[in-house]
């Protein structure tokens, strides 16, 4: 929502999410809204302004907890690899070469 609502590099409003400031002014969620806005942009402006070799200890953390954990790649199996070698049987040499450039692909 302050991607949209909100220009991060000057903290000026493109528009409101309820549409214009006195709507979002008459709800309780709208002022927690704007709220919560402000404090997304000081966090976006300390972060992006200060150097990281000056960050301390909090906010190596925070930026850690907002980094996108990256799922690790599942580990290829080798069913189909069985299914071939069961319909068409090979001779030893040929599993062996096989199994050679496996292990220079992993």
């Amino acid at each position: 929502m302050v991607k949209y609502c909100l220009e991060l590099p000057y903290g000026k409003w493109r528009h409101f999410p309820a549409g214009t400031y006195n709507e979002q002014m008459n709800e309780l969620t709208g002022t927690a809204e704007l709220g919560l806005i402000d404090v997304v942009h000081s966090v976006w402006y300390a972060f992006s302004h200060v150097p990281m070799r000056k960050w301390g200890d909090f906010e190596l953390h925070a930026a850690k907890l907002a980094e996108p954990e990256t799922p690790e790649p599942e580990k290829p199996t080798r069913v189909l690899d069985n299914i071939v070698r069961w319909l068409w049987p090979a001779s030893f040499w040929q599993h062996r070469v096989i199994w050679k450039m496996r292990e220079m692909n992993d």
